[in-house]
């Protein structure tokens, strides 16, 4: 014989009080870093940001911008400001403050139906994700470029060719053509597999 119950679940959360202090929760060391490492990240994110500003308030005078190192160091502050600014805005619901983005932002709604392997871009967001993957490329180029000229500089001091490349018209050339390879790469994905469709409603309205 099967007895058959007719189960009822509500609540009041309007008049339901209750002291989160009085749950006990069971300690994760992951839990615990993740938690603690974005809030110490915000400390470390501002003061990057305020470090870079300063670099650039001495790098953009006159006599530092004859050279070619300087010139670097001042596109390097510049594109890492614009990398911390953009990982600091962006949120996601409670996983605020993330640091590594992916190239294409999904736009996360289960309402829409499209058949895998498409899915829908947030295109507001998007923008977002690739001026910090484009700006951390170019951070990264540029201290990779400034720091082999240098190092040429120390090992071939009498070289034509090496202080050609030290040049601040050069400089600004491989300046450009870091950023421009940078955005290809960082949008690629967009460019080759990224295509607009109408979607006719699909939610019935």
């Amino acid at each position: 014989m099967v007895a058959s119950y007719n189960w009822t679940a509500y609540t009041d959360y309007g008049h339901f009080e209750y002291d989160p202090q009085d749950i006990d929760y069971e300690f994760h060391l992951d839990n615990f870093v993740t938690y603690h490492g974005r809030i110490v990240n915000r400390y470390f994110w501002i003061a990057a940001i305020v470090s870079n500003l300063f670099h650039i308030l001495i790098l953009i005078q006159k006599q530092m911008r004859s050279s070619a190192i300087f010139i670097y160091m001042l596109a390097v502050a510049i594109f890492d400001i614009i990398s911390f600014i953009l990982s600091f805005l962006f949120k996601e619901g409670d996983n605020s403050h993330v640091e590594i983005l992916p190239i294409i932002q999904e736009f996360k709604d289960h309402s829409w139906c499209l058949e895998d392997p498409w899915f829908l871009i947030n295109f507001s967001l998007q923008p977002v994700y690739t001026g910090f993957g484009v700006s951390k490329k170019v951070s990264i180029v540029l201290s990779i470029i400034m720091a082999v000229i240098r190092t040429l500089s120390i090992l071939f001091p009498m070289s034509s060719r090496i202080q050609n490349m030290a040049q601040p018209r050069r400089t600004f050339l491989f300046i450009f053509v870091a950023v421009l390879v940078s955005f290809l790469l960082e949008t690629k994905a967009l460019w080759w597999y990224a295509r607009i469709f109408r979607i006719k409603d699909i939610l019935g309205y």
